[in-house]
């Protein structure tokens, strides 16, 4: 009899693993739009014209992402751990009353392991080089910073992350920004005046209520006259379900309240749509003014139908790094904007936009360096090939300003940059467009400014090849 039960046991458990499989035949098709990221497909046997050796494994994660019933799983898991006030999520955390942060602004939040000086000098060089180029080729620039939401409402936060430094991401390219006179829209003191909560508490941004009170903000700053829609009809109701929210639980998520505006529209789409986090979108409006250019994060969702609605045409882009000098060409934009989430607000840092240097002269004398081990590399950018990138590093110096690059007798000025593998502060780069080069030999020297004094650090010759 015992051994009886005990097969029945070994039957019964095996029975039960195999739901999740057999069911997968009519169950619903999974859906990673909840978990925010793309899930594993369904392996083939042959790739490129070989055995596929990686089968198994990839049918593996196949099962992982597909099996049978498994969002409600997730929801029931995440809803069991919320009983203890734990996230099943590491990039969710789980905060008092109901609210949920995203993981990746605990380091803004906290100011634990802050980026140094020199890295957040690095982000402010690149956006002021980025305003020179824009407003050198006739466009408004604005670097616009949305708030991480634990920035704002910090009360909501669980106690056992604590804030260690009062200075934190922010602060220090804040000085930096300020220093180098960039056009920078400061939202952080504007929320802050508010007293209606202006963020969703189960999504990582602003509700559209906070959208409409940055864009205002922000042709404000610009000196743009607009509608601000302060006359507006809205509704509010209880629909909206946020990122993080569905993120955590999944189909059991549940909705909050938003405000939505009756504004009527008069821009249209110029290419397909499939949802507002769509990498590129462009909108024409035939009642609107000027053309906008919007290097963006997903904080100007809810922003965008009111720029579509103020400018006669509009580009909003995800593409990173940014194309700046591509969609210049192409847009002939008069007003250029960078929009980033304060998480992401030391991406440029590393990853600076996409054009060629603006040229320089150096009249004052330019001394020879003394034994160093600075870095030159010159090839064709893998990102865009119409252009060439000369990268390197800087060594034994650090009170250096600025780099120029010398290439066969003109003087580039270039990004200074970090490069995070290393952490390695004192990098450069130069994008230089391939119309440029008329011959196949490159002379190119690296010259930078310590304390105003011109000192020449590197140089070297290279053979421009098309492979």
């Amino acid at each position: 009899m015992k051994k009886r039960s005990h097969i029945f046991y070994v039957v019964l458990c095996f029975v039960i693993s195999l739901i999740p499989f057999v069911c997968m035949t009519f169950a619903p098709e999974a859906d990673g739009t909840l978990e925010k990221r793309e899930l594993a497909k369904f392996p083939s046997v042959i790739e490129d014209g070989k055995f596929n050796f990686d089968i198994l494994e990839e049918l593996g994660d196949y099962f992982n992402d597909h099996f049978a019933f498994r969002q409600q799983m997730v929801a029931a898991d995440a809803l069991l751990l919320d009983k203890f006030g734990t996230s099943s999520v590491d990039s969710v955390i789980r905060g008092t009353d109901g609210w949920l942060y995203y993981t990746t602004s605990v380091y803004d939040y906290s100011g634990y392991n802050t980026i140094s000086d020199r890295y957040a000098y690095n982000v402010a060089h690149t956006i002021a080089q980025t305003q020179k180029y824009v407003e050198a080729n006739g466009g408004k620039f604005a670097y616009v910073v949305a708030p991480n939401k634990n920035s704002l409402y910090p009360e909501h936060m669980p106690y056992y992350l604590p804030v260690v430094d009062d200075e934190n991401n922010m602060d220090v390219i804040r000085k930096h920004l300020n220093n180098l006179n960039v056009a920078f829209v400061d939202l952080f003191p504007v929320f802050e005046a508010e007293e209606e909560v202006l963020y969703l508490h189960r999504d990582s941004h602003w509700n559209n209520k906070g959208a409409l009170l940055a864009y205002n903000t922000i042709l404000d700053y610009l000196n743009i006259e607009h509608d601000d829609y302060s006359s507006a009809p809205y509704t509010k109701a209880e629909t909206e379900y946020g990122d993080l929210g569905n993120m955590l639980y999944g189909v059991a998520a549940e909705p909050e309240w938003n405000y939505y505006y009756d504004i009527e529209q008069h821009y249209t789409h110029k290419m397909p749509m499939q949802s507002v986090e769509d990498p590129l979108i462009m909108t024409g409006n035939p009642d609107g003014e000027g053309n906008l250019l919007m290097f963006r994060d997903s904080f100007t969702n809810a922003m965008l139908p009111f720029f579509a609605n103020e400018f006669s045409n509009a580009v909003f882009t995800r593409g990173q790094p940014y194309a700046v000098e591509s969609y210049m060409q192409t847009s002939k934009p008069d007003v250029v904007m960078i929009e980033v989430g304060e998480r992401g607000n030391f991406v440029l840092g590393y990853q600076p936009p996409i054009f060629t240097g603006a040229v320089t002269e150096i009249t004052e004398k330019i001394v020879p360096a003394g034994e160093n081990n600075s870095t030159l590399t010159f090839a064709k950018y893998a990102n865009d090939t119409n252009f060439y990138l000369a990268k390197g590093f800087i060594d034994g110096y650090i009170n250096y300003t600025d780099v120029y690059l010398c290439v066969n007798g003109v003087y580039y000025e270039a990004f200074t940059v970090t490069d995070t593998e290393s952490n390695n502060d004192y990098g450069y780069m130069l994008y230089l467009n391939k119309n440029l080069f008329a011959d196949e030999n490159v002379e190119i020297s690296v010259v930078i400014n310590e304390n105003g004094q011109y000192i020449s650090v590197c140089d070297d010759k290279f053979t421009i090849t098309e492979e």
